[in-house]
């Protein structure tokens, strides 16, 4: 999946991952536990070294 940033919205996530709500959260909790997404607004961001220190959206 690409988007135009780092961010990705959890609707379009449900849309495209064939889970439900419930099932798609129990799948990225892991990955927000284990830092490698952050939460940002109404989705998800990735979590990047940036030398600028800027937080995701």
């Amino acid at each position: 999946m690409s988007t135009d940033d780092d961010h990705v919205a959890h609707l379009l996530l449900e849309d495209v991952a064939d889970e439900g709500r419930g099932e798609l959260d129990a799948l990225l909790r892991p990955l927000v536990d284990q830092g490698l997404l952050v939460t940002a607004g109404d989705g998800y961001a990735f979590r990047h070294a940036d030398p600028s220190g800027r937080q995701p959206r």
